[in-house]
């Protein structure tokens, strides 16, 4: 897959209506994804957050967080998706977005997926369509705009809550509406009167019995109607039968006849005639029934992965012309789409290309081509000819997977094709593109030198019936240079189908490579240079790793809530340390862990917890790690995404809230809200110094600049300087603040004006005394705690030699990231010739950071 310029845009919108041959020819040079298409925009014209300095992959069909139901407006312009939260309609030629509204606003839900869910219908007008509601109405939505109007259900003749419906099917002419909830099945006209309706009456509700043997009953009980073609017709399912359909008269519900399937129904269509059912069921199978004599004609069963409970047919559709039969097939590890010959019900075609399991699927009017979604929030779009997916009408598809060099110099991102692109961040330009082939890649890493990229993830197998080959996991490393392999590291998947690399950490001296496999338990240690494995380390659960920045050891955590630390070159366990018994006091927290992190100086590391919480431990040389503090985030962690800033006084967190915040690593104030995701946040990464930051989350990545947004009288690219030493001084009192959002900003406004850089370095040579307000106030009551600070406070506001650990903090930060020229000599004279010892070292560390690289 490559990237498009402006001309290939332009080619590709019309490639839905002409079909793949002209793909190729629509191919041009790569872009710059610096070279907007306008200012603000990515590089195919959609507007990027605040911060952003470059999206890599584009948010065209992509819904956030996944699909679970999706919609085809009759004229094929519009595609309308939904999960629990949204419903999103999109430009079909442009797969640009045309509106959002929150879908629980409106009396929106979706659980999960289920049996017999349908939760939008169009009638034969592609300029509404409707929606269920968990209330007493229907939606009626206008497709092209942000428009709803509601149409109320009179239910007093319904004998059952008129509320909760879980299904919709809509008359062409849009003037019935057929819906299905817990309680039964039923017929309402536009003005919300009841016709008829069928009562759903469970012996033993759904929801009581078994749900932990079959995941598809998560939502309870059910009932849905299908009209068939001609609309005389329904075919109804309910969960007091879930095996089997019945046919209903479509004027007054009265029962034609009942086919009986082999296994539950999940979803079903007419075929095109509307002679037969199709439904898949259950047992991963899908099969056709004859109306006429409610036989089975042919099931066409897709064996399930006797590894994974989660195996089962979803979504079905029927081509227009007779011939295909679309099923959503997501088995096991696999998130297929099987094309089968709608006669014999033998496999005409596979489509693959779903990351995780596609749950809707509706082929066009004409048949050629195929739209599809589900839990990897893509829309997509197939030939059905070929047999191939069809390219975005414009942009490419990314991925949360992302890595950034430590000189800040190069970006890799993952396409959602399986291609590895290599970015130069100064130009936003394609160096070279690397096919990953069999490899799944979900993690990877820059080496220390950034010649050489590492990969992990699962590795698809090649099987035939004489050579069954298992499942891998495994790490691949390919030469920047060259686009080389150079490293290839495989091992069985284990009877865990998930079984995946969830972390890959490089000894800062380039000797090792280490990753984390949470389904096994372990993590795997090699020599590099050998090119061989040379431990394989327990850990129950581990989830995340890193390396000392010395190279010694190597910290593991997991969801055992244990950290470990091992010694690198010989593998053996040095110490482990029960977080819960560190984090006594707080004994409600989930303390299980996504990961951990060893601090640029490091002495010391950080532990990554589920429910939002960092803990900091000191290394205090080669004895047990202690615990000097923990701090609480605004949201939970869903992975294990945070990292040092190079100078280490900040950390950077993705959050489950698809949140990527920076907050001050010794008070945990929050510094700065960078931007959001569509998703959950994935993967961080910290460049050369503290100005930017690439993140990974929801399908896209992000290069974002950590300069607060611009305020009034800024320029693009510049605050406004500090010119007197009077505003100088007054953001030295909002870098001793309590006020972290206030400090940040202040520290911006001095690294930005090359005359602050002098007046950083005066007022840092004027300290003799450097107070941490924590260890002031560690081990005293509250009261005592706060008279001591108090004191320090006032100290500190009338005597220049004295200063809170927080404000030195900010300021060598800010001297380390100033654009004077004067500053790395300045940083060299804190180095050489300051008196006290906190100072010299803290700015050792920001001279070796660095000037930026990135701007």
């Amino acid at each position: 897959m490559g990237f498009y310029n402006k001309l290939t845009w332009i080619a590709c919108s019309v490639l839905f209506a002409s079909g793949p041959a002209q793909a190729q020819d629509a191919v041009n040079a790569p872009v710059s994804f610096l070279n907007h298409v306008m200012p603000g925009c990515d590089f195919v014209g959609d507007p990027l957050p605040l911060q952003a300095k470059m999206r890599l992959g584009t948010l065209r069909f992509l819904h956030p967080s996944g699909a679970i139901e999706m919609a085809v407006a009759p004229d094929e312009k519009t595609v309308i998706t939904l999960d629990s939260s949204l419903i999103i309609a999109w430009d079909l030629t442009s797969g640009k977005e045309l509106w959002r509204n929150p879908w629980t606003e409106v009396g929106g839900h979706i659980v999960g997926p289920a049996y017999c869910q349908r939760y939008i219908a169009f009638c034969q007008s592609s300029s509404h369509f409707y929606t269920t509601s968990n209330t007493n109405m229907v939606n009626l939505w206008n497709t092209q705009e942000k428009r709803r109007a509601a149409v109320i259900l009179e239910s007093s003749d319904l004998g059952f809550p008129s509320t909760n419906w879980k299904s919709i099917d809509v008359t062409s002419d849009g003037t019935r509406f057929m819906l299905g909830s817990e309680y039964g099945l039923a017929l309402f006209d536009d003005k919300g009167r009841l016709h008829w309706k069928l009562a759903n009456r469970p012996d033993e509700p759904i929801g009581q019995a078994g749900v932990n043997d079959d995941r598809l009953t998560f939502c309870g009980d059910y009932a849905t109607g299908r009209l068939s073609p001609d609309e005389k017709m329904v075919a109804c399912v309910r969960s007091q039968f879930p095996k089997e359909v019945t046919l209903l008269d479509a004027q007054s519900g009265a029962e034609l006849s009942k086919i009986e399937t082999k296994d539950r129904v999940v979803r079903l269509c007419f075929s095109a005639t509307g002679d037969s059912i199709i439904a898949t069921e259950r047992d991963c199978a899908t099969r056709r029934y004859s109306i006429s004599n409610q036989q089975r004609e042919w099931e066409h069963v897709i064996p399930p992965d006797p590894r994974n409970a989660e195996s089962y047919t979803s979504a079905v559709d029927s081509s227009s012309d007779g011939k295909l039969i679309a099923v959503g097939a997501p088995i096991g590890p696999t998130n297929l789409i099987y094309l089968l010959d709608a006669t014999t019900g033998k496999e005409h075609a596979t489509l693959k290309g779903h990351a995780w399991k596609p749950w809707a699927v509706k082929f066009t009017k004409d048949s050629r081509s195929l739209l599809s979604t589900g839990w990897d929030a893509a829309i997509r779009r197939w030939d059905v000819s070929s047999a191939k997916q069809l390219p975005l009408p414009q942009g490419i598809r990314g991925s949360e997977n992302i890595a950034y060099s430590r000189d800040g110099k190069l970006i890799a991102f993952a396409d959602d094709a399986g291609n590895i692109h290599l970015i130069d961040t100064l130009t936003g330009s394609e160096i070279r593109t690397i096919a990953t082939d069999d490899l799944s890649c979900v993690t990877m890493v820059f080496s220390p030198d950034a010649k050489t990229l590492f990969c992990g993830g699962a590795i698809q197998s090649v099987t035939t019936k004489d050579q069954p080959q298992p499942d891998q996991v495994g790490i691949r490393a390919w030469s920047v240079g060259s686009g080389e392999l150079e490293h290839n590291w495989q091992w069985p998947r284990g009877k865990d189908s998930h079984s995946d690399i969830e972390q890959i950490a490089i000894s800062p001296d380039g000797r090792f490579a280490t990753a984390a496999v949470f389904r096994q338990s372990k993590a795997y240690v090699w020599n590099i240079e050998q090119n061989k494995q040379v431990a394989v380390l327990p850990h129950n659960e581990v989830y995340g790793l890193d390396v000392s920045r010395d190279s010694r050891f190597l910290a593991t955590a997991g969801w055992d809530q244990m950290l470990r630390v091992w010694d690198l070159a010989t593998g053996d366990l040095v110490r482990e340390i029960a977080v819960k018994d560190a984090l006594k006091d707080d004994p409600n927290s989930d303390l299980r862990m996504y990961g951990v992190k060893f601090s640029p100086d490091g002495n010391h590391f950080a532990g990554v917890h589920m429910d939002g919480k960092i803990s900091i431990w000191n290394l205090n040389g080669d004895t047990v790690p202690t615990l000097d503090h923990y701090f609480q985030c605004d949201s939970r962690f869903i992975f294990g995404a945070i990292a040092y800033s190079p100078d280490g006084f900040w950390i950077a967190c993705g959050l489950g809230d698809s949140n990527v915040r920076i907050y001050d690593i010794q008070s945990g104030d929050e510094l700065f809200h960078v931007g959001s995701h569509p998703d959950q946040v994935y993967t961080l990464g910290f460049g050369a110094d503290n100005r930017t930051l690439v993140s990974g989350g929801g399908g896209i990545s992000y290069l974002w600049n950590l300069a607060p947004s611009r305020q009034a009288g800024d320029t693009e690219d510049q605050p406004q300087a500090l010119e007197s030493e009077l505003e100088m001084a007054e953001a030295w009192k909002a870098l001793r603040g309590a006020q972290g959002d206030a400090a940040y900003r202040a520290l911006w406004s001095l690294a930005d004006s090359p005359k602050a850089a002098e007046y950083l370095a005066d007022r840092l040579k004027q300290i003799r005394t450097v107070l941490d307000p924590r260890a002031l106030a560690r081990g005293q009551d509250k009261a005592e705690a706060k008279r001591r600070l108090e004191l320090a406070s006032k100290a500190s506001a009338k005597d220049c030699k004295i200063e809170f650990s927080d404000t030195v903090q900010r300021a060598i930060t800010a001297l380390g990231m100033s654009k004077s020229p004067n500053a790395p000599e300045l940083l060299k004279q804190l180095v050489d010739q300051h008196a006290n010892e906190t100072i010299r070292s803290w700015a050792a560390q920001a001279a070796k950071d660095g000037r930026a690289i990135v701007r």
